[in-house]
């Protein structure tokens, strides 16, 4: 805001109060007529009026236009020009100007002389803003209404630098100069679609470069250098980043070494070049400590995440946020605060990491609602809440953007997975770790892979191409915490478990250690057996993977009834009743049930509901061979002690990460997914199960099948695939052959009808 207009708004509103013009006119240091001045002019038109006049002349003083053309162009052909050479380049073309003078320029121009107690990632908004440019924006603005586009463009294209986002957001990019598109990338960044916006700031920079305009296409670059971030093109980035790096010495702006310092900080270690990462991030501390700006802190605290040094980015974020809720920034203040809690999750205080998270006032925010699933789901995993844990991690996937799935992919996978290790489930975690790391492979996740591979003990010293890799990965704190684990496990020795137990909690890692340990329980089992502490949360150690007296039950229902007894297969017959109670116990999360739901659910008209139930009660516990202390009745409550988990699980986690991938555009992956869900279905649920509850469950099971197999098809032939679709609409109408719509859609693809089938 301009100063001078606020200051001479409290100098009328003083008067306005005191009605003493000589005592007002001496606190604020102005002549009393110089005051009387400003109160006629609010008394004509408010205090808006009190607004600099602009002109539309030039001041008297400025130099020539072509000499500060001539200025603006050495600066933009050389970035890391410093003042005193181009004065002396100056000097030898025959123009002399003072220092001062070609800062003044520069500054002018958005290219020196940035604002630096505002807190901002972006050139246009740490820019001091001319009159002359509040004039022409002003009439750009009146062109626009008035529907002349190309005039108010030509307005904009005038300017040495727009700083106001939103009109340039107006026009189209054919009008805008090549130096208005290289703004305007930083307006709309996140707002089209990164391959289309990657293409146009690859365009925009290449031809700023042919003209020799280096300082703006760097800004460009930079836009590029993101758009390939959020694409996971990891190689792309690299070779852009030595491109940019060429052109962008040590000496050019600090904004622009930052941004720079930031993306390669997070590609090096996406690649696994830790000791490169740690270099930019040396750098980048260097500058802030003379340029304090929180965004830039948050940035490398982010490189300091990726490359797994989770107490040295917490130590950079709680210094972020003090400054931030010393200036008030709303925004930036919930963002830190949501990167914060995320670090204490990993450290393990989950309690504070959900009393940070409750204190994010906007937590409905699309940019904020993946991180906080994911948040949710470590802390309730370290609270114990295993299965809750994994609903969140779903969650997180759902909500996920395209440019989030890298990273929301391979957290919830992660905790998914360590949910089902610690059920005791091993094959179902495996499974999932391995089928999402062919996805990350794709996006050119280097880092997450590594660690995953550790887990399905695929670590060897091959993994790594030559040693200076393996000692690169190495210093990735958490990488080395999985190869401790991973050792513990292979020796079974007490001092190996001590030493990664350590090594966790010294590094803010206990969290991640309590979510690695469950894939390699041999070495907690060994401690409990020797009598000795494992260090864990009494929680984790009453969970199935480390007490093989509490089973974990897996239900198949989707067609014939299946039971699985600690992954082992185990042959039951039941009644209809009875299989039906035993699915709504799989399938509530809760673990315990009210009596009264059970009566209205399976025996609405009974006179003894409570007989009924202890009769089916007693023939599912021997069937499935369950202890009586492990289910029992109590205050009006149907209570378990064991786990379950369903195919209707496995079907409902398939299809979220299926829909993930579309978003992300992976088709191909998606597919898969949609393949391997539907092939959960062997035949009709429920099947001969009348009650009112069972009733509902077909309603709600068969919908969905009939919606997702729509959905699957009419993708198939987005993407020209009728053999996939035909066969999952066939397997889906023998399932449903009254399905009218699925029918109909076989019939188009040449299908049989659901008669034949």
């Amino acid at each position: 805001m301009d100063r001078t207009f606020v200051l001479r708004k409290r100098a009328v509103k003083d008067f306005l109060i005191s009605k003493n013009l000589k005592e007002v006119s001496a606190i604020y240091a102005v002549h009393p007529l110089t005051l009387k001045r400003w109160i006629n002019r609010y008394q004509e038109g408010g205090f808006k009026n009190l607004k600099r006049r602009l002109t539309e002349k030039r001041h008297w003083k400025r130099l020539p236009e072509k000499i500060e053309k001539r200025v603006i162009l050495i600066k933009e052909e050389n970035p890391s020009l410093t003042l005193y050479h181009a004065q002396k380049k100056l000097e030898s073309e025959g123009v002399k100007l003072s220092i001062k003078g070609i800062w003044s320029i520069w500054k002018r121009c958005g290219l020196a002389g940035f604002i630096k107690d505002k807190q901002s990632s972006t050139f246009s908004e740490l820019v001091h803003q001319s009159h002359e440019a509040d004039l022409l924006i002003e009439k750009a603005d009146k062109s626009l209404k008035q529907g002349k586009i190309r005039k108010a463009a030509d307005f904009l294209n005038q300017l040495p630098i727009c700083t106001n986002k939103a009109i340039l957001r107006k026009i189209d990019n054919k009008y805008l100069s090549l130096k208005r598109q290289a703004e305007k990338l930083e307006a709309v960044f996140g707002e089209i679609p990164f391959p289309k916006y990657y293409k146009w700031a690859k365009s925009v920079r290449k031809h700023l470069e042919q003209a020799r305009l280096y300082y703006s296409s760097l800004k460009a670059g930079l836009a590029e250098l993101f758009a390939l971030g959020w694409m996971g093109k990891t190689d792309e980035q690299i070779s852009l980043l030595r491109h940019l790096e060429k052109k962008m010495p040590k000496r050019t702006d600090v904004l622009l070494r930052l941004h720079l310092l930031v993306s390669q900080g997070v590609a090096w270690a996406k690649i696994l070049e830790t000791k490169r990462a740690l270099s930019c991030v040396q750098r980048g501390k260097i500058i802030l400590k003379k340029f304090p700006f929180t965004f830039f802190m948050e940035g490398i605290a982010m490189v300091y995440f990726a490359i797994g040094r989770y107490r040295e980015a917490k130590i950079i974020i709680e210094k972020a946020l003090v400054l931030s809720e010393k200036q008030s920034i709303k925004e930036g203040v919930e963002r830190l605060k949501i990167h914060l809690s995320s670090l204490l999750s990993y450290e393990g205080d989950h309690k504070l990491s959900l009393k940070i998270l409750r204190e994010v006032e906007e937590i409905e925010k699309p940019v904020f609602k993946t991180k906080a699933f994911l948040i949710h789901a470590r802390c309730l995993f370290l609270k114990g809440e295993i299965q809750k844990a994994g609903e969140f991690a779903c969650k997180a996937l759902e909500t996920a953007k395209k440019e989030e799935l890298g990273n929301s992919l391979h957290s919830s996978s992660f905790i998914l997975a360590s949910v089902y290790a610690s059920l005791g489930e091993k094959k179902r975690a495996l499974e999932i770790i391995q089928g999402v790391n062919s996805i990350l492979e794709d996006l050119q996740m280097k880092r997450d892979l590594l660690c995953r591979r550790i887990i399905v003990e695929d670590f060897t010293q091959s993994i790594f191409r030559n040693l200076k890799a393996a000692k690169n990965a190495r210093l990735m704190p958490h990488i080395q915490l999985a190869i401790y684990i991973l050792n513990a496990k292979k020796t079974l020795r007490i001092k190996d478990y001590r030493k990664a137990f350590v090594y966790a909690t010294s590094h803010g890692y206990a969290g991640l250690f309590r979510l690695l340990i469950n894939f390699f329980p041999e070495t907690v089992i060994n401690l409990l057996n020797k009598g000795k502490s494992p260090g864990l949360p009494k929680a984790m150690l009453r969970l199935p993977v480390f007490q093989s007296a509490i089973p974990t039950y897996h239900i198949e229902f989707l067609g014939p009834l299946k039971v699985y007894k600690n992954e082992e297969p185990f042959q039951v017959k039941l009644f209809p009743k009875d299989t039906s109670l035993l699915i709504h116990l799989a399938l509530c999360k809760r673990k315990k049930i009210a009596l009264s739901e059970i009566y209205h659910n399976f025996w609405p008209r009974s006179i003894k509901p409570s007989k009924n139930l202890s009769h089916v009660l007693t023939r599912v516990k021997k069937i499935i061979a369950l202890s009586s202390h492990l289910l029992y009745g109590q205050l009006g409550f149907l209570q378990w002690d064991c786990f379950f988990t369903t195919d209707w699980d496995y079907f409902l986690e398939r299809l979220t990460q299926a829909r993930a991938l579309i978003r992300g555009e992976k088709w191909g992956f998606a597919k898969k997914e949609f393949l391997r869900a539907f092939s959960l279905f062997r035949g009709e649920p429920f099947k001969k199960m009348y009650d009112p509850w069972s009733e509902h469950m077909r309603r709600v099971v068969l919908n969905t099948l009939e919606t997702e197999g729509l959905h699957f098809a009419k993708s198939c032939l987005e993407h020209k695939n009728k053999a996939d679709a035909k066969k999952v609409l066939e397997k889906v109408l023998k399932i449903i052959p009254q399905s009218e719509e699925i029918e109909k859609m076989v019939g188009e693809y040449g299908g049989r009808s659901g008669n034949d089938l």
